[in-house]
């Protein structure tokens, strides 16, 4: 089983059946941010301590408080961690004035730290998706972020979904494979049960069609892009059980 425990300053309210949405004006933003970070790393520390293993902290940044900077929170953040909505359009950005990715990611990167688009609806832009990939800056992992109020609903409805957009601005097939595979299960340090296809592994394998598309994809800032494909999932099978089966494959 796999575990996570959740820290936010503001509670879970993500449209959770059983939300915890505080108000925020009941918190001081810039010290529960930096302190619940920290706490939350040590925490880690120590856990992996006792069970002799790495346990990593996640963080997803969005629409920072003027008072709380990403260069803190990736100063915090240990190698093998993640840091989350790499592409989100909302006050501090990743971005330069002039379009390109600035350090913070990238020397966050050269210390080990994973980046991951972490996809959702509003956390990203094809404007940004565009920017970086420009750049030559492509995110180590691909996630859905889908959250109960956004499940089947774009522009963010799944992982599927998610590499869909990633494709039609730009990225490659391979590395869209590799961030959705390999790159998580390493980040949480399942390689020996997950993430490659190898003898003595679960058989846990999903086979997808690539097939040519003229659907065009929209962000949900406004902006829009036509697709070059489409990822098709054609069979899922789960410890070796086929759990689910296009009807035409």
């Amino acid at each position: 089983m796999l575990a996570y425990l959740h820290v936010s300053p503001y509670g879970v309210h993500s449209g959770y059946i059983h939300a915890e949405n505080h108000d925020p004006a009941g918190f001081n933003e810039a010290e529960i941010i930096k302190k619940a970070l920290k706490r939350a790393v040590e925490i880690a520390d120590h856990v992996s301590a006792l069970a002799g293993k790495q346990f990593i902290v996640d963080v997803h940044y969005d629409n920072l408080p003027e008072v709380v900077h990403v260069a803190e929170i990736l100063d915090t953040l240990h190698p093998g961690d993640v840091i989350s909505h790499v592409m989100q359009v909302h006050g501090e950005t990743m971005f330069e004035p002039d379009g390109t990715v600035n350090q913070l990611p990238k020397e966050a990167r050269k210390r080990g730290i994973w980046v991951d688009d972490c996809h959702g609806r509003v956390h990203w832009s094809f404007e940004n998706l565009k920017k970086a990939y420009a750049d030559g800056f492509y995110p180590d992992i691909i996630s859905s972020d889908v959250v109960r109020i956004s499940m089947f609903i774009k522009p963010g409805s799944s992982l599927v979904h998610a590499m869909c957009v990633n494709s039609a601005a730009g990225m490659d097939d391979l590395s869209i494979f590799k961030a959705i595979t390999y790159t998580p299960a390493k980040a949480l340090g399942i390689l020996d049960k997950a993430g490659t296809l190898d003898i003595g592994k679960p058989a846990d394998v999903c086979i997808i069609d690539v097939r040519n598309t003229d659907e065009v994809y929209l962000d949900w800032w406004g902006g829009s892009r036509p697709g070059n494909k489409v990822f098709v999932p054609m069979m899922t099978v789960k410890d070796g059980v086929i759990v689910y089966r296009q009807t035409f494959f």
